[in-house]
């Protein structure tokens, strides 16, 4: 059994520095959410720890809730939430200001593995390994839409920069751009034989990237 390993990121985004943040774990099974320029969550088991990069010795605070080990993390634009998806099929958010559990939300029937906030906070969009996507409220904690059609279970999910557009991948070799609004599959594309394990829109909104598990980004 291990009970020790490193996790190991490479500071990339300021553009001002580069460098290595080990940080302690338990699990493999890391998640991570940047919360701002020098502030990160990250995940390993069932438990969420915020690490400020000026400090590395202790965390800032440790967020607990999840039942199931965390497989996703993702935070909202204006740093008010943060929402974890675990292997029991739970959407943990926390309310970073005070700590505490805002909501635990459930409808997926699998664990969840991709989670995005909409640009502006309203919208969380949970993907799982039942193959479906979750639209949440999150002015109230309730599910508003499911989008339903790929054929195996959600990698990667990302709302356009203006919100209205939702793009997922799935280990079905696909990507899909949804719209959240009227809960339509507006477009699917064949992208890759072994899944998808990344995707991003470009800050216009105008392109769609994403990297597959053969190590080629299209």
């Amino acid at each position: 059994m291990w009970k020790w390993l490193a996790f190991s990121i490479l500071i990339l985004a300021t553009g001002l520095a580069w460098g290595e943040a080990v940080l302690p774990g338990e699990y493999h099974e890391h998640a991570l959410a940047i919360l701002g320029p020098d502030t990160w969550a990250v995940a390993a088991g069932r438990t969420v720890k915020i690490w400020s990069l000026s400090d590395l010795e202790e965390p800032v605070s440790i967020l607990s809730g999840p039942t199931g080990k965390v497989w996703s993390l993702a935070a909202s634009p204006d740093g008010r939430y943060l929402a974890a998806g675990d292997q029991d099929a739970v959407v943990t958010v926390w309310d970073l200001e005070s700590g505490e559990v805002l909501y635990s939300l459930h409808g997926h029937s699998f664990g969840i593995w991709a989670l995005a906030f909409s640009p502006d906070g309203a919208l969380l969009a949970s993907g799982a390994h039942d193959a479906t996507i979750k639209l949440w409220d999150m002015a109230t904690g309730m599910e508003v839409g499911i989008l339903e059609g790929h054929e195996s279970w959600i990698r990667c999910l990302a709302f356009s920069p203006d919100g209205e557009l939702l793009a997922s991948s799935s280990c079905d070799g696909t990507v899909r751009i949804w719209d959240p609004a009227t809960l339509k599959q507006l477009v699917r594309i064949k992208a890759g034989a072994d899944g998808i394990y990344s995707l991003s829109f470009s800050p216009d909104g105008q392109y769609l990237a994403w990297g597959n598990y053969e190590g080629e980004i299209k």
